[in-house]
């Protein structure tokens, strides 16, 4: 016989999946912070300054993070069986392919506006 959920943990769970989409890898976008769930290691959180090779075998994301004030970004492959999961925190207004801009910004600077969905 299966245990049923008590109300405050249904409700919570409920909470999070409001608050964070899992989404398909294509539509990954500039601009999205995400955060990348990879095995064997913790999430990975920042935000998306470019995607390189379409959606083909050898697609990539680089994702920018600032980590204990040292700026710090990691690459994916968009197919690595190692990701688990993406979940989606937020998405941003932007009006261009690459953010590299963002390299030299610093604290508030690098904010993004947000999507007004």
């Amino acid at each position: 016989m299966k245990k049923r959920k008590s109300i405050k943990k249904r409700a919570s769970s409920a909470t999070k999946k409001e608050t964070k989409k899992i989404f398909e890898r294509s539509e990954i976008k500039p601009g999205d912070t995400l955060a990348v769930h990879q095995k064997g290691r913790s999430a990975f959180s920042g935000i998306v300054i470019a995607r390189h090779g379409g959606n083909g075998p050898s697609a990539t994301f680089v994702v920018r993070s600032i980590l204990s004030g040292v700026g710090v970004e990691k690459i994916y492959p968009l197919n690595s069986p190692t990701i688990t999961k993406i979940e989606l925190i937020k998405s941003a207004k932007v009006r261009r392919a690459k953010l590299f801009y963002l390299r030299k910004k610093v604290g508030k600077e690098a904010t993004l506006k947000a999507k007004n969905d």
